[in-house]
């Protein structure tokens, strides 16, 4: 094992502390565990396991595999899952304190699209642990919104699924990153599917379209 793993075994119950009060807080505790059961399944090499789990534990599977120095590995074991994957490599250079910038010309032209879920997944990883400001005028458009796109999901994660300090926390924000940061939301919310009825609408009027473009994406990585 890597230090860089046992590091992060070493404090991976901290994310459970960070986990907001709300409707969709029993939901967002499953998912954290079921990230963390997908990057031991991958540690242990036991693909079998992780593919009897919910889609989103190759999101663990990518951080495990980045921090053990092999990221490529589960792209090439499982490139339909590459989305998900990119989301835990970005985990892991978020942890290792490395800079945002965007996905290499080679993962781009291999990979297209889902590259750039590594910026996501470092978004996120900022967000939850509070580990730099988010922003900065030095990033370009693509790696903003893809940066964005993550807060957003951690948002949800943070407030735990709770309407009304979700939409508090984008409206205290720049108007201009609010679609990249609904997205996530609708990401995450469909990710957990903790949320009533009424907790959803709330959020989907807030949110409007870019809300539900981030709900149709995570439904279509969770078929």
């Amino acid at each position: 094992m890597s230090a860089a793993l046992e590091q992060f075994h070493a404090g991976a119950e901290r994310a459970f502390a960070l986990l907001g009060e709300g409707p969709a807080r029993a939901r967002c505790e499953h998912a954290v565990r079921t990230f963390l059961a997908g990057a031991r399944a991958w540690e242990a090499g036991d693909l079998a396991r992780l593919d009897m789990l919910e889609r989103f534990a190759w999101e663990g599977a990518g951080l495990a595999a980045a921090l053990l120095g092999q990221p490529e590995a589960p792209l090439l074991a499982k490139p339909e899952r590459a989305t998900l994957i990119f989301v835990g490599i970005g985990w892991a250079r978020g942890l290792s304190g490395l800079p945002i910038e965007a996905p290499s010309e080679d993962w781009q032209r291999r990979f297209g699209p889902p590259a750039w879920m590594l910026v996501e997944g470092q978004g996120f990883v900022a967000e939850l642990f509070r580990r730099r400001r988010i922003g900065g005028g030095e990033l370009g458009s693509a790696e903003a919104d893809a940066l964005d796109q993550g807060r957003g999901r951690a948002l949800y994660f943070v407030h735990g699924g709770t309407p009304r300090a979700i939409i508090r926390s984008i409206a205290s924000l720049e108007r201009a990153r609010a679609p990249a940061l609904w997205r996530g939301v609708g990401i995450a919310s469909r990710f957990t599917d903790g949320l009533d009825d009424d907790a959803r609408t709330e959020l989907q009027s807030a949110g409007g379209e870019a809300l539900v473009q981030g709900e149709a994406m995570a439904l279509r990585l969770l078929e």
